[in-house]
């Protein structure tokens, strides 16, 4: 299959924008199958936003314990 140098090029600007190397796939498979390819990259944009809540700080994964207010209480001396 031969393909022109301007559609090779518009392929390749495709292939970066949607970011396909970061899920293994070569610009060569792209190129043998451009749909199968797009399909791909969708899902994974899809499993991504339905992981984010919105929030522009995400919370955090972990808990932190809980503070004693007795030990934390600076102001409070120590009995003679």
């Amino acid at each position: 299959m031969m393909i022109s140098d301007e559609q090779l090029e518009v392929m390749a600007d495709e292939f970066i924008r949607l970011g396909l190397s970061l899920y293994g796939i070569t610009l060569i498979q792209f190129i043998n199958n451009p749909d199968e390819c797009r399909k791909t990259a969708l899902k994974r944009l899809r499993q991504k936003i339905t992981a984010m809540t919105g929030r522009v700080d995400e919370p955090m994964k972990a808990n932190r314990w809980e503070r004693n207010a007795k030990k934390s209480n600076f102001q409070r001396r120590a009995q003679p």
